[in-house]
């Protein structure tokens, strides 16, 4: 086993905070969205409504499951029939678009930085298409 004086670890420690620093310095955003992203992935899951994806429309998010992990972008946001209150934080649809072949039906993880994650269960409505439009129907009624 080599000999490893105490100087030379906190040299070693030190010189590795050091480059941290400096990454953070050159890509604040970069790295603070990567660490955002890092942080809501270990937390519980927020409670899907509508709020949390107005805005987010033609947005990237990060879909993540235990068949993998796959880029979809959120194309529209519609109310569910039937429509009771227009914009329902509760009763709406989720349409995501895809151009992973390999996206299957079942529980994701959605998320992108500066949004909540949340978890749905989505499904390809069109399978065929070579960018598949993906669903998710949240129904929360009180």
């Amino acid at each position: 086993m080599p000999d490893v004086s105490r100087r030379t670890a906190v040299a070693l420690g030190l010189g590795t905070l050091g480059l941290t620093a400096v990454t953070i310095a050159a890509n604040p955003g970069r790295v603070g969205a990567s660490l955002s992203a890092l942080a809501a992935s270990f937390g519980p899951p927020a409670i899907p409504a509508r709020s949390i994806f107005a805005g987010s429309v033609g947005q990237v998010f990060t879909a993540v499951s235990s068949a993998g992990s796959f880029p979809v972008t959120l194309a529209s946001i519609g109310d569910l029939a039937p429509m009771t209150i227009a914009d329902d934080e509760d009763r709406f649809n989720l349409l995501f678009e895809s151009k992973d072949a390999r996206f299957e039906q079942g529980i994701y993880k959605i998320s992108r930085p500066g949004v909540p994650m949340t978890e749905l269960f989505v499904s390809p409505v069109n399978a065929e298409a070579k960018v598949r439009t993906l669903q998710a129907l949240v129904n929360r009624q009180a």
